[in-house]
């Protein structure tokens, strides 16, 4: 059973907290929205980053991150994704459900709904992102599912896996210009490549991918965080062609999913689908041999059970 209700976080007065027993979410509506609080539901353990000097923080002339995970739109042109969402938003409780409908945009006239969902008894959650035109000409753009995760945790990516006819390469990564290819922090290993996050390195490092495999996950503090999402195969991504991105600094890792690079015309809207789960008590990877032994495990079990949600 879910047990959704408003409390004050953080400084904001209206947050609504999900807990299933399992899983504990809190958004806020006071801004954003963000999603600012996932871990288990029996302890104080948030995989979530949480940007200091800016909790609580409303009315804000220029954007900020919070932290949490919020919903952006690609390519990133300029400032078009990050227009300021320092407003309240309107939210409506379902039975298993919170859905936030973001007050259109001013300046890009692009309006924003997130529903989240919760599973009655385990620890799973599905966030659908939304991004609606609310114009008078059609807008090519992708919706950018973006959560930031908290520091001293370790990204794990899987290889893309896919067999191609002849000699035909099946994935390329894509390098941001301030990112070094070379940068210790990075692994690439046969079958999975690995993230550290490293509070001592200010250097931004950000890479991005077509992620056949469908999932990321980031560990922390024996907590595992599963990120799944569905490629379309056929579809246009951004970023030349991605579908999955990875960033970190000295306060955070962000893991981001796209949906498709769509034209929405006046009056339409696109959307993608994450499917998030939690799992408990495992251990760091010495090396990828114990990825494959206990975090791949635990994501195959994932897949099995997993609904998947579907890009629209």
């Amino acid at each position: 059973m879910v047990n959704i209700q408003v409390i004050p976080y953080n400084g904001w007065d209206h947050c609504i907290s999900m807990d299933n027993g399992n899983i504990k979410l809190i958004i806020t509506a006071d801004v954003g929205p963000r999603i600012m609080y996932c871990g288990p539901a029996d302890k104080d353990v948030n995989v979530f980053h949480q940007r200091n000097g800016q909790q609580g923080s409303v009315n804000a002339k220029e954007w900020m991150i919070y932290g949490g995970h919020r919903l952006w739109h690609s390519p990133q042109e300029g400032f078009r994704p990050n227009q300021p969402d320092n407003s309240p938003v309107p939210y409506i409780i379902h039975k298993n459900s919170v859905e936030m409908n973001v007050p259109e945009e001013i300046q890009t006239k692009i309006q924003k709904s997130l529903f989240i969902s919760m599973a009655d008894d385990e620890p799973r959650v599905i966030i659908r992102h939304c991004i609606h035109n609310r114009g008078l000409w059609p807008i090519k753009l992708s919706t950018w599912g973006m959560s930031c995760m908290c520091e001293d945790g370790l990204t794990i990516l899987p290889v893309p896996q896919e067999q191609t006819p002849d000699y035909y390469p099946n994935f390329s990564i894509t390098y941001w210009p301030w990112t070094k290819p070379n940068d210790s922090r990075f692994v690439i290993g046969e079958k999975y490549m690995t993230l550290r996050q490293d509070p001592q390195n200010k250097q931004w490092f950000k890479i991005a991918y077509r992620n056949t495999e469908n999932w990321g996950a980031y560990l922390y503090s024996g907590y595992l965080f599963v990120k799944l999402y569905s490629l379309e195969r056929n579809a246009e991504y951004p970023d030349f062609n991605s579908s999955f991105a990875v960033y970190t600094d000295n306060d955070m890792v962000e893991l981001e999913t796209m949906g498709p690079l769509k034209l929405v015309n006046p009056g339409e809207y696109t959307e993608h689908t994450d499917e998030w789960y939690l799992r408990r008590d495992i251990p760091f990877p010495a090396d990828e041999k114990a990825i494959e032994e206990t975090i791949a495990k635990q994501v195959a079990e994932i897949l099995k059970q997993a609904t998947g949600g579907k890009n629209g």
